[in-house]
């Protein structure tokens, strides 16, 4: 027999964050894991959310690797954990940071999972995004009437930003932005940009929140929204 697993959003930060049906599938589950970097010591950013809602017996580290192919090595380490839980026919569940679908290290896990477990029931509950928490906290509009909405991560490239700045908008640029902070001012020179707000570690005792361009120190988990301006489209 095989179990379920499901994969839960725990939101950018703050444990409220985490949703009714979040809250509700952390506490069914036998086991829950949480992601941890292989550098990481002590307490994670995820586990720090769970353990607001599960008990700390119920909460099992997952390490991960940032860098291939070590990183693809840990995804298959701990679907293998998981699947030992699963064929005793166990409901478990996976804390993963924002949202299950939104670049998160769950993808990864349910697929590596559902190719050792084809007959196990996966499942995600939807989470508060980083994008959705900084719009709140800098009571940012994301987009309205027919403004299309596009999200990129910073670690893909100048280019891949460039074309979305160049698609007109808003643009939340994930992952950091330091590497195209020079971008940015590029676009903020020629008088595309409406507005800019910056957020890292939201919903956290350490975070900050600011309306200027990234300085260059933004952590890797800091989230950028861009306004361009009307009719600075250009892709």
């Amino acid at each position: 027999m095989s179990g379920r697993l499901c994969g839960v959003g725990l939101g950018p930060g703050d444990p409220l964050w985490v949703t009714m049906a979040g809250v509700k599938a952390l506490t069914s589950a036998a086991v829950v894991f949480v992601p941890v970097s292989v550098t990481t010591v002590g307490i994670g950013y995820a586990e720090r959310i769970v353990s607001q809602h599960v008990p700390a017996d119920r909460i099992e580290r997952l390490p991960f690797a940032l860098r291939a192919p070590q990183r693809e090595q840990s995804h298959r380490a701990a679907a293998e954990v998981i699947a030992a839980h699963l064929r005793r026919d166990e409901a478990v569940a996976f804390g993963t940071i924002g949202d299950p679908n939104v670049y998160s290290t769950f993808t990864y896990i349910a697929r590596e999972v559902a190719s050792l477990e084809p007959e196990a029931e996966i499942s995600t509950v939807p989470g508060i995004t980083a994008a959705g928490a900084l719009a709140a906290r800098s009571h940012t509009v994301l987009c309205e009437h027919e403004e299309p909405l596009t999200i990129v991560p910073a670690t893909a490239g100048s280019e891949q930003v460039k074309h979305a700045l160049d698609g007109g908008g808003t643009v939340v640029i994930y992952k950091g932005a330091a590497s195209v902070r020079q971008l940015l001012a590029e676009y903020r020179d020629s008088g595309r940009i409406r507005d800019v707000s910056v957020g890292s570690h939201l919903g956290r005792a350490e975070e900050r929140l600011s309306d200027r361009l990234p300085d260059g120190d933004e952590p890797y988990f800091s989230t950028v929204i861009v306004r361009l301006k009307e009719g600075a489209r250009h892709g």
